[in-house]
């Protein structure tokens, strides 16, 4: 399993470098932006996921 700590640095560091938009063409903009949606939704999953594993233990 991923280390937290470095995931959320690396979104922090995603988000300083959209801050630089202008120094970035469209293509890497969208990329950027599409690393952070996928992380964001990935660790949505991963909160369901446990909170349905919670819930199913204290059963």
């Amino acid at each position: 399993m991923p280390n937290s700590n470095y995931q959320t640095s690396s979104v922090y560091e995603y988000m300083k470098l959209l801050d630089q938009e202008e120094s970035f063409n469209d293509s890497q903009y969208d990329a950027i932006k599409s690393s952070i949606n996928k992380y964001m939704m990935h660790n949505r999953k991963a909160q369901t996921n446990a909170t349905i594993l919670e819930n199913l233990l204290e059963e």
